[in-house]
C-alpha cells in the first residue's frame, strides 16, 4: 500500500535514506538476514515497556479519529479493508491525495503533543 505522509516526516525519511546511501540499499529499513533485503514484517515480541505493533495500530486509530479522520479514512491508512460489498472497490492508492490531509493532521497531533513535552512550563500555569 501506498501511504500519504505528512511533511516533517516526509523530511525526516529523505534524511534518513541519504544516510543509508552509504549502506547500498534503497529500502528505509535493510535486513542483511533477510531473503528479500528488507524487514518484511515487525515481529510482535515486546520488548520492555513498548507495546507491540498491534497495540500501536490501535493508537493509530485512535489518533487519526481524534485528529478529525473519518472511520473509512482512518482504516484505510492502516490498510484495512472496508467493510461491506463496496470494500473491494475502493483502492487507497488511487486516493493517496485524499488520505494526505487526514495523515497530516495525525503528524500535527503527534509532533505538537511531543512540543508540548519538551517546553518547560510557563510561569502561572499548573504542571
Amino acid at each position: 500500500m501506498m501511504l500519504p505522509m505528512g511533511r516533517r516526516l516526509t523530511e525526516m525519511l529523505k534524511t534518513r535514506l541519504a544516510a543509508d546511501v552509504v549502506l547500498g540499499s534503497e529500502w528505509l529499513w535493510p535486513s542483511p538476514t533477510s531473503a528479500c533485503g528488507h524487514v518484511v514484517e515487525p515481529k510482535e515480541k515486546r520488548r520492555g515497556d513498548l507495546p507491540s505493533s498491534h497495540e500501536y495500530r490501535h493508537l493509530a486509530r485512535t489518533l487519526f479519529i481524534a485528529s478529525g479522520a473519518p472511520y473509512a479514512e482512518s482504516a484505510l491508512l492502516l490498510g484495512q479493508k472496508l467493510p461491506g460489498a463496496s470494500g473491494d472497490y475502493i483502492h487507497p492508492e488511487h486516493l493517496i491525495e485524499h488520505l494526505r490531509p487526514f495523515m497530516q493532521a495525525l503528524e500535527d497531533r503527534v509532533f505538537a503533543a511531543r512540543t508540548e513535552r519538551l517546553l518547560p512550563p510557563t510561569s502561572g500555569a499548573l504542571s
